[in-house]
């Protein structure tokens, strides 16, 4: 192997070493073993190679697979953004009263069916004698959210006796009455079914928390549970309530209708209103928005150029390889094979 002379001064040594008339058989013998010797040496170079590309090529991959999900990504915030923008905008046309008065009786008087969508905000007071109580009757409000959070330890799978404490939460009760929101002119409208809107969660207080240790359960409770893999330990309770007097605003569909009371000064109409999300002011619902779809704005571009440079740069060197790697490797080899 090397150059030409130093194969014939191999070939010439052996000649030396055979009888004469066997030469020639063995000179072609040795010449066809050198270059099977060179194709393998070819080959396994070629491999070699082939392998170190393989070792670049897969983590290149993956990269230029995790860029093309960020640019799928960028979209995804993109139509969250497109959305949340023109609820924004919705929000910014929309007719706003913070004076619920005659106003706004007016206002669905003019609109079909006497109905339309409205921003309203007040103060959250008791309507007709309705209220939610707190488990301990020291507060009262319109809407209410009781949560149960249960601690216990559970076994951890493929294992003897190794146990890791675990927790679960239930909610047991999502509930509200209708309601008077009442602004600083004493003008009212009854709000129905706030604990169905969006955001009702951050308007709450909460009113009693509770935190008891499980020793109530009985040797066939325990039983059971070490069945179930499950040891209880203790039992948390937290309740929310809209406390009457909370500032209150809301977006959703207002309607006109006849007053049955005279708890209500004798009006004839009444407007009742049903929010579809819920805030404390009219200013914050539309920063809320307004605010969100800039989050998304601002996902969307990072993922897009970040997924895009991303891909740009680990993909041109690969596909520059994968295309030509293999190419210029076949023509080398077979250029060795023919010189």
């Amino acid at each position: 192997k090397g150059s030409g002379h130093a194969r014939l001064s191999v070939v010439e040594c052996l000649v030396e070493a055979l009888p004469r008339g066997a030469y020639c058989l063995n000179i072609r013998a040795c010449e066809e073993a050198i270059n099977v010797r060179r194709r393998l040496s070819i080959v396994g170079l070629n491999s070699m190679e082939n392998s170190h590309d393989a070792d670049h090529g897969m983590p290149a991959a993956a990269v230029i697979i995790a860029g093309a999900a960020a640019i799928g990504g960028s979209y995804l915030f993109q139509y969250l953004y497109n959305v949340t923008a023109e609820r924004a905008v919705n929000f910014r046309r929309t007719p706003k009263f913070s004076n619920i008065g005659p106003d706004l009786k007016n206002f669905l008087s003019s609109q079909p069916n006497q109905e339309a969508v409205i921003l309203v905000e007040g103060c959250v007071e008791q309507y007709d004698s309705k209220a939610l109580t707190s488990l301990k009757g020291e507060l009262s409000g319109a809407g209410k959210v009781v949560l149960t959070t249960e601690y216990f330890k559970s076994k951890v799978e493929n294992t003897e006796n190794t146990w890791r404490d675990s927790s679960r939460s239930t909610e047991n009760v999502r509930a509200s009455v209708p309601f008077a929101l009442r602004d600083s002119s004493n003008n009212v409208i009854v709000v129905e079914a706030v604990h169905t809107a969006f955001g009702f969660d951050q308007l709450l207080q909460l009113a009693f928390q509770e935190h008891l240790t499980d020793k109530g359960k009985t040797v066939a409770d325990f039983a059971t549970g070490m069945t179930l893999q499950e040891i209880p330990v203790s039992i948390s309770t937290q309740e929310y309530l809209l406390v009457f007097g909370t500032k209150f605003a809301g977006y959703g569909r207002a309607t006109l209708h006849t007053a049955g009371t005279s708890w209500l000064g004798g009006q004839s109409k009444m407007v009742k209103f049903y929010p579809e999300e819920v805030g404390s002011s009219i200013n914050s619902l539309i920063d809320s928005q307004e605010l969100l779809a800039r989050v998304f704005r601002w996902l969307s571009w990072v993922l897009f150029i970040g997924g895009g440079f991303v891909v740009v740069i680990f993909a041109a060197p690969f596909i520059w390889r994968f295309m030509h790697g293999r190419r210029s490797a076949r023509r080398s080899s077979l250029k060795s094979l023919t010189d």
